[in-house]
């Protein structure tokens, strides 16, 4: 990967910003922000199947208990690895910028076997976000991510602390910066430092993001010279496709994965090949309005492995 695998959230907003760039039939006339740096190469990543695959059978229910609760359960039957994982989210109005966007949010999910996970995301004042991430298990921490984004017209910076430990002397920052330069130009950089008792390390990266009518394409190269770039294309109203490389230039490794969703009425189907010999497929079909039935089947030709799972989402 080209940057260190670090957790994030992405906003409503620089979800709108992307699906924007992408799918208008024709340029901004003002240059828009730009979203998250951390999101640059979000677009090719909600294509791939990999992302969404499951194993077994698996019962998604959602329901809203009152006007700002939304209660999750979610039952997966896979033998030993079966499980049950029950997610509340919380939208408050502490902040109400619309009946569409209000804050803050909470959103948790807890498993049978104690894994606990929860996003805590509140703007403190107008362009400045305040995010919070936690993971633990029931013996210990996995990870702690405290974020503060700053937006305006046409950037978004951000300032990041994860895992940081002060009793241990570990922990990593980071600060990215993202400026739309014209309607369909951003470019941004973002700097990881990294300390932990036996020693420290830290990148920089380098990305942009230019957007046509109807495409979209990213690059992103950092100084250890691992690199990553993307292309998507709505090829028409209802067929969307892209291409991820992933890479070192110094050690000559790369890793390709090329994927395409169809969007039909009711239904919709994704499909995804990569490189080291897999291949994906997830379909979903709305049976009724709350009910959708989806099917997901992932073959692995380099370890001759295959799974496959149907689901079923109300709400």
């Amino acid at each position: 990967s080209a940057s260190c695998q670090i957790p994030h959230t992405h906003t409503n907003k620089s979800k709108r910003t992307q699906q924007r760039s992408i799918m208008s039939g024709a340029e901004e006339e003002t240059t828009q922000n730009p979203g998250s740096f951390d999101n640059l190469s979000g677009a090719v990543r909600g294509l791939f199947a990999l992302n969404m695959a499951f194993k077994g059978a698996m019962l998604s229910i959602q329901r809203p208990v009152g006007n700002h609760l939304i209660l999750g359960h979610t039952i997966g039957i896979n033998g030993k690895d079966s499980y049950y994982r029950f997610r509340p989210n919380y939208v408050g109005t502490l902040n109400k910028k619309s009946e569409q966007e209000m804050y803050p949010i909470c959103a948790a999910e807890i498993s049978h076997d104690g894994d606990f996970s929860a996003n805590i995301v509140h703007e403190i004042t107008e362009g400045w976000k305040t995010k919070l991430q936690i993971q633990a298990n029931s013996q210990s921490f996995d990870a702690a991510v405290l974020e503060n984004e700053f937006s305006g017209k046409d950037f978004t910076a951000s300032l990041k602390t994860i895992n940081f430990n002060p009793a241990r002397s570990t922990g990593m920052w980071s600060a990215s910066y993202f400026q739309g330069v014209t309607p369909n130009l951003s470019l941004g950089t973002e700097f990881q430092y990294q300390h932990h008792p036996q020693g420290e390390g830290s990148v920089f990266q380098f990305g942009g993001r230019y957007a046509g009518a109807n495409w979209v394409g990213s690059a992103l190269l950092n100084t250890a010279l691992n690199i990553n770039a993307t292309y998507v294309h709505k090829i028409s109203p209802t067929i969307v496709a892209g291409c991820d490389l992933d890479g070192n230039l110094l050690q000559m490794a790369f890793r390709s994965s090329v994927a395409v969703q169809y969007n039909f009425q009711t239904s919709s189907y994704k499909a995804q090949v990569t490189s080291d010999g897999v291949v994906a497929g997830l379909f979903e079909k709305q049976l009724a309005p709350a009910f959708n039935l989806v099917l997901s089947i992932v073959l692995n030709h380099a370890k001759n492995d295959a799974y496959a799972g149907i689901g079923l989402n109300i709400g």
